[in-house]
């Protein structure tokens, strides 16, 4: 019977820990911060982050001249260049997990999806949308962690752009992290 009531104590216990994390993503809204401001959107069961000063959300690729709708045929964005920042992109990715409380990065699982917005006069990243189901466990990530990852990203990377690439306003690339 001690022995029950202690498990059943334990439990008590590892429930109110997991419980104690706050779930920063619950509704659609505005996170304004310091020098900064993210959108939140809730979308058919997803979380959806992005900086309010972000340029080109919401703007179709386009072709600069003609501003006709643009349709990839070729890649814009060399293939070196991806593989050197797919080799980056992991550490980006751990070293802006890094701040975070060693007790949430044990219990964060799900996937980050991301959109890049790529700037096809220099090859930096502009822009950066994040995207993840809104019952995994990156939903108790603050919204800090996501603006030094935006950081982070924009300083690492940047891509060579192919010369289809920059006859288009941007350039667009989609990633995934697992946690």
């Amino acid at each position: 019977m001690k022995r029950h009531l202690f498990l059943l104590i334990c439990s008590l216990f590892v429930c109110a820990i997991c419980f104690a994390q706050t779930n920063y993503y619950t509704e659609s809204k505005v996170f304004d911060e310091e020098g900064y401001a993210y959108q939140c959107d809730i979308k058919f069961g997803d979380v959806v982050l992005y900086n309010k000063a972000n340029k080109w959300t919401g703007i179709e690729q386009k072709y600069k001249a003609t501003g006709e709708i643009f349709k990839p045929e070729n890649t814009v964005t060399t293939y070196e260049s991806w593989l050197e920042y797919r080799k980056n992109f992991p550490r980006i990715m751990k070293t802006a997990l890094s701040d975070i409380d060693e007790d949430l990065q044990r219990n964060i699982r799900g996937q980050l999806f991301l959109d890049l917005f790529i700037n096809t006069e220099t090859g930096r990243v502009d822009d950066v949308i994040f995207y993840f189901f809104r019952k995994s466990g990156l939903v108790y990530i603050p919204i800090s962690v996501f603006r030094q990852l935006e950081l982070s990203i924009k300083e690492t990377c940047r891509f060579t752009i192919t010369e289809e690439g920059k006859r288009v306003n941007y350039a667009y690339l989609w990633d995934s992290f697992k946690f």
